[in-house]
């Protein structure tokens, strides 16, 4: 078959159009991916890696205390996992994002829920830490009082005192989760801005940070909930062991 000058003509703008056409739906597969490892990350990693964190629970002579800090462990653990595979994949959708510094629309209400969840969990570490503050300083005020300077010879110290003792480690233990989970939270809540910002500069598609974040309200709100109440319920078993101590 001959072609003439013209046929050739005709036919480079056509090739030109096809190989941006592949080089698009390329970026877009590449897109997919991300957001498929984004969304297994939050639903599937947390609970498997969460298993790998041993803690240190409260003293024998603090059961109602055994419970809620085994589930703000694992809890902590979660987070911190999930954390980890969220950071890998906003580094993976930076590294691959081919498209031009040009920012787009931003969907309505987005951002708004994303302040939102931040602000929330903010709010709740610092109710959290004030009244596990009140619970320590009552546990250390009564070290203080009930433990003497033979305290450490086994079969010397009183109830009283391995209770404040225990009490104290507890708390003590309590407030590093605290920092540990609320600031995995809170780094999480600022990776999905990075993603925000990279949805509207194009390199994924309108809409992602929107999926990303239902992924997250499906699959780490009714976790962090779970959490949040054990977080509470050691706080009321804390105060009843406080309570005989003050």
């Amino acid at each position: 078959m001959n072609f003439s000058a013209a046929d050739l003509d005709d036919s480079l703008p056509l090739a030109r159009v096809r190989c941006r056409q592949r080089a698009l739906l390329l970026r877009a597969r590449g897109a997919l991916v991300v957001a498929a490892a984004f969304f297994s990350a939050l639903l599937a990693c947390g609970p498997v890696m969460a298993q790998a964190f041993p803690f240190i629970t409260a003293a024998p002579e603090l059961p109602t205390l055994r419970r809620p800090l085994d589930v703000i462990a694992r809890a902590d653990a979660r987070e911190q996992a999930v954390l980890v595979e969220v950071q890998r994949g906003v580094e993976r959708l930076a590294r691959t994002c081919t498209a031009p510094q040009k920012p787009a629309a931003p969907a309505p209400g987005r951002e708004a829920a994303l302040l939102q969840a931040q602000r929330e969990a903010n709010e709740l570490r610092a109710r959290l830490s004030d009244k596990n503050t009140r619970v320590s300083d009552i546990a250390r005020a009564a070290v203080a009082a009930r433990c003497n300077g033979f305290s450490f010879i086994p079969g010397i110290k009183s109830p009283e005192c391995r209770s404040a003792e225990a009490l104290r480690d507890a708390s003590a233990n309590v407030q590093k989760s605290i920092t540990s989970y609320f600031g995995a939270i809170d780094s999480r809540y600022r990776l999905y801005m990075d993603v925000r910002d990279l949805e509207d500069r194009g390199c994924a598609r309108p809409g992602f940070t929107q999926r990303l974040i239902q992924a997250d309200d499906a699959s780490m709100r009714p976790q962090e909930a779970a959490a949040q109440a054990a977080f509470d319920e050691f706080m009321r078993a804390a105060d009843d062991v406080a309570a005989p101590l003050r």
